[in-house]
């Protein structure tokens, strides 16, 4: 009974683990599915509140738990994103880690858009 309790405890502590997450200036934490991104606003989808659309420069740090599409001044990389300080991060399967100012991403999508 006791190992039951243990192994769902731990399933439900894992399930934020897959979602995406964007952190603002502010300390607030939206979680759910990053959709688009213009690099001037950012759509995350929550469960409980729809789409939320966050100015890009009122966001702190970003985690994409799965691939999202990403301009950087001219070039698309495909990659699951994380931000460095002022940097966004993609890694991707080809190129390794790109990694460019937050200011040069031009576009965010994810595959179903």
């Amino acid at each position: 009974m006791h190992r039951k309790f243990v192994v769902g405890l731990l399933v439900l502590l894992a399930i934020p683990a897959l979602a995406d997450q964007v952190v603002l200036k502010n300390g607030d934490r939206l979680t759910g599915s990053i959709t688009k991104s213009d690099g001037k606003v950012l759509v995350i989808k929550t469960d409980y509140a729809g789409d939320v659309t966050v100015k890009f420069d009122a966001i702190q740090s970003i985690t994409s738990a799965g691939d999202l599409n990403v301009s950087l001044g001219g070039k698309t990389v495909v990659g699951p994103v994380t931000t460095s300080g002022d940097d966004v991060v993609v890694a991707t399967k080809t190129a390794g880690l790109v990694e460019a100012p937050k200011v040069s991403v031009t576009m965010l999508r994810s595959p179903a858009e």
